[in-house]
């Protein structure tokens, strides 16, 4: 198997997902004594909070281009980013370490694809939301794209950074996207892209009967067949 190199920490709580997801998905494939060979490198999500709030996009970046070398010399030969917001470094991180970035959006095109899903709405950050490094790859791919209006942009980007980082999943915040995922499919949405790593750890599949793309799962599978050499 390739080893994985998992970029974490933002926040830690979905990391957790992951190595668990990628673990189960390589022991179903592979047998039940196998697993991921894979090396951690998670992220101070503080410093992340703190590069926002600052606008110190730049400086962060380095940092995170600092952590993918070491992830190269402790034998990574993919980077797996556990979170959809920091993928706008992806390019950078690619063309600065060599190493190949597996990109959370490809999962996203990949489950859409085999669902046979044409248009999406998309939740998340409202960096996410709102910038062209991640729409623009699903519209690439075919997919339409549908996001909340502002206000909603907002108030989901405030549940995700200020309660869902910190651990506080809360009630009213999950009826809050349960509300988000269901104005997104009136307007023609077939399936919600849970675009942030932890929206899913908010709203499982049990808050809805909404089709739900969780973000972290789909993503960790994709790290999973990479690492096995699935097609």
């Amino acid at each position: 198997m390739r080893t994985l190199g998992l970029l974490g920490g933002m926040s830690w709580h979905s990391t957790a997902v992951y190595y668990e997801r990628i673990q189960r998905t390589v022991a179903a494939e592979l047998g039940p004594y196998r697993s991921a060979p894979l090396v951690l490198h998670s992220m101070d999500y503080g410093e992340l909070r703190q590069a926002r709030a600052d606008g110190e996009w730049r400086r962060f970046g380095r940092r995170l281009v600092s952590a993918c070398r070491g992830l190269k010399r402790a034998g990574a030969e993919g980077v797996v980013i556990c979170s959809n917001t920091i993928h706008r470094f992806a390019p950078q991180i690619e063309s600065e370490t060599g190493l190949e970035v597996l990109h959370i959006a490809d999962a996203v095109i990949a489950e859409a694809t085999r669902r046979q899903v044409h248009t999406v709405g998309l939740l998340g950050t409202a960096y996410t939301v709102s910038q062209a490094f991640y729409r623009d790859r699903l519209e690439a791919a075919g997919l339409k794209v549908l996001v909340s209006d502002a206000p909603t942009v907002t108030e989901l980007n405030r549940i995700l950074l200020d309660e869902v980082a910190a651990g506080e999943l809360r009630d009213t915040s999950r009826a809050t996207f349960v509300e988000a995922m269901a104005t997104l499919r009136e307007s023609g949405a077939e399936a919600m892209v849970l675009g942030c790593t932890e929206i899913g750890l908010l709203v499982g599949p049990d808050a809805t009967d909404i089709p739900m793309i969780e973000t972290a799962t789909v993503h960790a599978d994709y790290a999973a067949d990479w690492a096995i050499g699935a097609p």
